[in-house]
């Protein structure tokens, strides 16, 4: 493609600056000819060094003034030009040839050395082992450390109920009650069910959640717990489920906040867990949020029907 624009070029130039005809560069004498342009019976006027602007059908004319004569220094700057042009065209057909000739060459340039090393520099993923800090969650955001409390509370439990601070539910039949488990809640209170031949256990807990540790707003700190406690003691081997994302809830006429995830096994004796927070707001004189805890194996209808009773019977008290 170069070479075919450049020969184009070439001749166009040539066509452009075509010299007049041989005779004229040997007239040095002054006087009229027929003019160049080739029109039968014209005459022009040549001056020794160029050809004057004035015509005539007479040569046996005056001589025109000075002033219609042609400039013969114009001339000269007309073979100048000429002259750079051609050397111009010379000059860069060899570059071309130059370059065209040295992409068909084998490349002499060297190699840059390669500066990976053969050996890891970074550790890597250890699979045994679990992880110090809790995966993120599937949906999204920046991994934070999870808070904790060093407050303490032991709430003697009534009878027939499960409690933490004002925050209780009706206890099941099916299991014990025991203490703690929530690094960023204290006054723990949890009931918890095998389920079936496995190794789980379903659960559900009411605690209380520190003012003084920031915990101020029912919807972000059910997001904490959801994200901290419940994704660090209840990995999921898939990406999890957001089913309930938020939704506001009313326990005793209380403003309560409402989340529920599905985490999700793959080659595990359970398919998956349901999990349920809910954080209340137990009002100005408390110095604390109400929260409940839940979760239950997917698929197993009767756990199912007891966690939705253990909802509905939450209760503030005082």
């Amino acid at each position: 493609m170069l070479l075919t624009q450049f020969k184009g070029y070439t001749q166009s130039m040539i066509h452009q600056y075509r010299p007049k005809p041989i005779y004229n560069r040997f007239m040095a004498l002054q006087g009229w000819y027929p003019d160049p342009s080739g029109q039968p019976g014209r005459y022009r006027y040549w001056d020794g060094t160029g050809w004057s602007t004035a015509t005539t059908t007479n040569p046996n004319s005056a001589p025109p003034s000075i002033t219609n004569v042609g400039n013969g220094n114009q001339r000269k700057r007309d073979r100048a030009w000429l002259y750079a042009l051609i050397g111009l065209l010379v000059v860069t057909l060899a570059a071309v040839i130059f370059i065209l000739a040295r992409g068909n060459a084998p490349s002499k340039t060297p190699a840059t050395a390669d500066s990976n090393s053969a050996k890891p520099t970074v550790s890597g993923w250890d699979e045994t082992s679990k992880p110090s800090t809790p995966p993120p969650p599937s949906v999204g955001g920046e991994m934070v450390a999870c808070p904790s409390t060093n407050l303490f509370a032991n709430t003697r439990q009534p009878s027939g109920r499960v409690a933490a601070g004002a925050l209780s539910f009706q206890r099941s039949s099916n299991g014990g009650v025991y203490s703690g488990g929530f690094n960023m809640a204290y006054d723990v209170h949890e009931q918890q069910r095998l389920v079936g031949n496995t190794e789980y256990f379903s659960s559900t807990a009411v605690g209380r959640l520190a003012i003084s540790d920031g915990y101020v707003d029912i919807a972000v700190a059910a997001q904490q717990v959801m994200m901290c406690h419940s994704n660090y003691r209840h990995d999921s081997d898939a990406p999890t489920d957001v089913l309930i994302a938020g939704e506001p809830i009313e326990i005793s006429g209380r403003p309560a906040w409402h989340i529920q995830w599905q985490n999700n096994y793959i080659g595990r004796s359970l398919d998956g867990e349901i999990l349920d927070v809910i954080i209340v707001d137990l009002g100005s004189d408390k110095d604390y949020l109400g929260m409940f805890y839940s979760c239950r194996p997917i698929g197993y209808a009767d756990f199912e029907r007891s966690i939705a009773a253990t909802i509905a019977s939450l209760r503030v008290d005082g």
